[in-house]
């Protein structure tokens, strides 16, 4: 319902009489709304209502998240410097320097000339390196994300695409960094909506139509638990039953290949304790007298993740509900952190004294060294991909020190996490007392020794199984390559330039060059990625890079290579979904389909052909296809003269 200034005038003056903190100046608030109202005056959202409401709104937000009173003052005023004719000076002369540099940090930089992407990757840059100073001018851009998720029906299609796909992409992940998981939870689910509306309403249609039993289901679970740990004297300790976000439902669905009715765990209840000891007492307790499920055990008290999140996680069997129930057990600071993230150890004056929170945000302090040595956008963008918004794991030196990387590091990510030196001469490894190479992938728990030695020493080859920002920035300066840009560290000049003149479509850029994060050899399947300076960049069609760059990118053939199709005839079980399940595959490779025939057979199955480019990439598609439980049989055809 579209809001007149009337309106929104009486919603301000609620939102003013519901701030009951004694440190908050409410006249000094309603100053800064009236400023931001007054600059804001000629001008409307989509929706036709007046722009106040919305900076209204994101300052609604930024106080539920606990923030001070500098934060909700700076919300109401975040837009006013970008989009009015006032200035950084004005908001300094009327509101101080402190907002001033808030303010500053949120209003976006004008780069005349570049495309909207690109816009958009030096404004999160610039948000970023602000927030390394001063945190709080995040979580006020992320709120600022989620009110515009929440008014997202207001714009057109493709830009509800676009920014739903950044949001996934970029803020959602942020939120997750700094631990604001219910905020990061409803920007998974607003953009889930438009980036995949079919799965969305599937999704949301399977809970909603039991809903009210669904609830009931919770409430009958956690009166169990209540049961058991009342027998057991812990009368006093909270239950909450939670429902799992529609988002974190679909990625199970996607990265697990289930269906909806797989999915074991989408009832859970968090256990509030009073203190530590209590948690693994409770965890004991509930261990004895349910069925549990050891691998889904996860310590995270033990074990804190980087953002500081703390819990620990387990999964029971419930036999009242006769189903499965995910169980987070926590102290009342650790589920303020779970909610809040850094906005729950905010103490105002005291706050650059807080040790523990310094420690949160350490990861920001690595983004002001990126900006020294990145300058491209796109790099940074992809240090970010593939580095902090990683899931975590958590290894352990030979004296048990705790070391966080991201999932799917090396032994030498693990070195050069301990010190760039001992990377330098990382010779192997010994991973849980047995030799391993310095490639070997680690996983939570391991234990693990660098071994060095003082001949061994960088190779490009290193950068081609690093996992980590640090140990990849570490090899080039030990190899005196560029930080960002033109170099190629996979595939040398010579031999670039050779397989360069058997490419298709190359001849129409000026610039050309090899990705630096794979490599490819004659006749693997290529991607084509148009970068800045319309310079083309070739990857190969397996890399992350390219699959998940926001640019524009089109396939690579081989001009010696005659298009060869060839057809995957299956044998499936019908179930809703599989052929996007099966589209997402062909997507991991970038792949085209040129035909496609499905058929109910009489016995229930689905016959399905797919017709697509023949290569070398053909056993691993069919390979991973295979992993789906809906697939009974797979067969490839070729045509008799291939």
């Amino acid at each position: 319902m579209t809001k007149d200034l009337k309106a929104i005038n009486m919603d301000f003056e609620e939102f003013l009489s519901k701030i009951d903190k004694p440190d908050f100046d409410k006249d000094k608030i309603k100053k800064a709304y009236e400023f931001s109202k007054k600059a804001h005056i000629y001008q409307q959202r989509r929706s036709g209502e007046p722009y106040i409401s919305h900076p209204l709104e994101v300052a609604k937000i930024v106080y539920e998240f606990g923030l001070d009173e500098a934060s909700v003052i700076s919300a109401l005023l975040h837009d006013v410097v970008e989009d009015t004719t006032y200035g950084i000076d004005d908001i300094n002369k009327n509101f101080g320097e402190e907002v001033a540099l808030i303010v500053e940090g949120l209003t976006k930089i004008n780069i005349f000339g570049e495309n909207k992407i690109e816009r958009n990757i030096e404004a999160l840059r610039k948000i970023l390196l602000a927030s390394a100073k001063d945190i709080r001018i995040l979580v006020i851009k992320l709120c600022d994300r989620l009110h515009n998720m929440r008014t997202l029906n207001e714009i057109d299609p493709e830009g509800q695409e676009r920014i739903s796909k950044e949001t996934l992409l970029i803020y959602a992940p942020i939120a997750q960094k700094i631990g604001i998981y219910s905020l990061k939870w409803e920007l998974e689910d607003l953009s889930f909506k438009y980036t995949d509306p079919d799965m969305f309403h599937f999704i949301k249609e399977k809970l909603g139509l039991k809903r009210e039993e669904r609830e009931i289901i919770v409430r009958q679970a956690v009166d169990e638990i209540k049961d058991v740990l009342s027998v057991n004297d812990y009368d006093d300790v909270i239950l909450l039953g939670r429902p799992k976000n529609f988002y974190s439902i679909y990625k199970k669905i996607k990265d697990k290949t289930k269906s909806f009715e797989d999915i074991c765990d989408l009832y859970a209840v968090r256990i509030i304790a009073k203190d530590i000891s209590d948690c693994y007492t409770i965890l004991g307790i509930l261990h004895e007298n349910f069925q549990s499920f050891p691998n889904r055990l996860k310590d995270y008290i033990a074990n804190p993740k980087a953002n500081g999140y703390q819990s620990i996680h387990t999964l029971i069997y419930s036999r009242r509900i006769k189903s499965p129930v995910e169980i987070q057990i926590r102290t009342e600071e650790m589920h303020k952190l779970a909610e809040f993230g850094v906005a729950a150890h905010w103490k105002y004056k005291n706050i650059k004294e807080d040790k523990k929170f310094e420690k949160k945000i350490s990861w920001l302090r690595e983004v002001l060294q990126w900006e020294k040595e990145h300058k491209d956008n796109h790099e940074f963008l992809k240090l970010l991909k593939f580095d902090f918004f990683e899931d975590e794991i958590f290894v352990f030196t030979p004296k048990n020190d705790v070391i966080t990387l991201p999932e799917g590091s090396t032994v030498l990510d693990f070195a050069y996490a301990v010190h760039s030196e001992v990377g330098n001469r990382a010779f192997k490894g010994k991973v849980n007392g047995f030799i391993s190479t310095i490639d070997k992938t680690l996983k939570s728990g391991d234990i693990v020794e660098v071994i060095t030695h003082t001949t061994a020493k960088p190779n490009d080859k290193w950068l081609k199984f690093v996992k980590t920002a640090k140990a990849r920035m570490r090899i080039r300066e030990a190899l005196n390559l560029k930080h960002s840009g033109k170099q190629d560290t996979s595939t040398d000049e010579v031999s670039f330039e050779t397989l360069r003149t058997k490419m298709t479509r190359v001849d129409e850029f000026k610039k050309v060059r090899s990705a630096g994060c794979c490599s490819f050899e004659y006749r693997d399947q290529l991607i084509g990625v148009v970068g800045k300076d319309k310079t083309l960049v070739v990857h190969n069609a397996s890399c992350e890079n390219a699959k998940y760059t926001l640019n524009h990118k089109f396939p690579i053939m081989w001009k010696e290579e005659k298009v060869k199709e060839v057809s995957l005839n299956m044998i499936l079980k019908d179930r809703f979904g599989i052929l996007i399940d099966i589209l997402n595959i062909f997507s991991q490779f970038n792949l085209n389909v040129s035909k496609l025939n499905t058929k109910v057979q009489r016995d229930g199955s689905v016959k399905m052909d797919i017709t697509i480019v023949d290569g070398p990439h053909i056993e691993r598609l069919v390979k991973a296809i295979k992993k789906l439980d809906f697939v009974e049989s797979i067969k490839v055809s070729r045509g008799i003269f291939f």
